[in-house]
């Protein structure tokens, strides 16, 4: 989980870096990286949702329990990457580009930080998990045994509801392309995804 301390900073980092609409409320504009802050300042009750993104909270208040640490930290770096304030490995990646924490710009260098990501400049063993799901280049990639670990850690703390709407898609549709699409959008779509457990 979370510390206030460090979901305090996500909030702020959101807050500070998201589009806004002429509304002033965050415009997601059908971006992932920004829907992904929006349902995480959901998550953190800085904001209620808006057509198209997120209205802030005058005075935000946390919820009782607050989101899982490598959510917050998956999207913190999706946000990031969207705004060039880090660069991260992928396969077009050239040997001699240097992606990583060491390129991430000074605020989200000290975010980072604060999540456990990075330290003294590296990745910490903490980040591999949460390099898994947004960049996989950025680290070595799982043998048999830790993949596994993972898939279980990942069946065991899956929130309830997430794992009853899985058990309703299987059971009402059999065809699996729409069974897969209905699928992908438990984890995309606002109140589900990232952030939404």
């Amino acid at each position: 989980m979370l510390t206030e301390m460090q979901a305090s900073a996500v909030a702020t980092y959101l807050v500070a870096n998201a589009p806004r609409s002429s509304s002033g409320h965050i415009d997601h504009g059908c971006e992932s990286a920004w829907e992904l802050a929006c349902d995480a300042l959901e998550a953190l009750g800085y904001a209620t949702e808006a057509p198209r993104g997120a209205r802030l909270i005058p005075s935000p208040v946390f919820p009782s329990v607050l989101p899982r640490w490598d959510d917050a930290c998956c999207v913190v770096l999706c946000v990031a990457e969207q705004m060039c304030r880090i660069r991260l490995r992928h396969f077009w990646s050239e040997p001699d580009e240097k992606p990583g924490p060491g390129s991430a710009d000074p605020e989200t260098s000290v975010l980072v930080n604060l999540l456990g990501l990075t330290s003294r400049g590296a990745w910490t063993d903490a980040a591999t998990w949460v390099l898994w799901r947004t960049a996989p280049d950025e680290v070595p990639p799982p043998d048999a045994e830790e993949f596994s670990a993972q898939v279980d850690r990942a069946v065991t703390e899956m929130p309830g509801d997430i794992r009853d709407r899985i058990h309703s898609i299987y059971s009402e549709h059999r065809e699996p392309m729409l069974r897969d699409h209905l699928l992908d959008w438990v984890f995309l779509k606002p109140g589900g995804g990232v952030m939404g457990g």
